[in-house]
């Protein structure tokens, strides 16, 4: 729990990658504080969760050819909880940037996201994508965009 996962959300009948702060893992009804990756997969599995809110970083290291954009999480996650099953849900292990001593935030490179997302997109088919957490409208936060296009 409290680590970084990524998750798949359809949102005005699109689907987006969403990074996701892991607030609770249900395993046979009963709260755990973490699971085997392998485990997700299993039908018993469910994850509550929120999802954080990412900012493009722009810095001259950076500009570069599209794709090698910077993502960090600002600290914040959306207010509401939402619940997906296990096997949507793929852990993240992303760099840790310290700017602000004791303020740890997470970073993501934009081809690594895509990567993510794609790695995900292929493990949904017709039967399971209504089982996608999914979002009636847009908030200021989510879905992610980039300011740079």
């Amino acid at each position: 729990m409290g680590d970084p996962a990524c998750t798949l959300v359809t949102c005005e009948g699109n689907m987006f990658l969403a990074v996701i702060n892991v607030t609770d893992i249900i395993i046979d009804s009963h709260s755990h504080l973490d699971i085997n990756q392998t485990l997700l997969a299993e039908s018993t599995v469910v994850i509550h969760f929120q999802i954080c809110h990412l900012i493009e970083k722009t810095t001259p290291n950076n500009s570069g050819p599209e794709g090698n954009g910077e993502w960090r999480w600002n600290r914040k996650v959306e207010s509401k909880v939402m619940k997906t099953q296990g096997a949507f849900v793929q852990a993240l292990n992303p760099d840790i940037i310290v700017e602000e001593i004791g303020k740890p935030v997470y970073s993501f490179k934009t081809d690594d996201l895509r990567l993510l997302a794609a790695s995900l997109f292929t493990s949904v088919t017709s039967e399971t994508r209504p089982r996608l957490v999914q979002l009636k409208k847009r908030t200021d936060a989510f879905p992610y965009q980039s300011h740079s296009m």
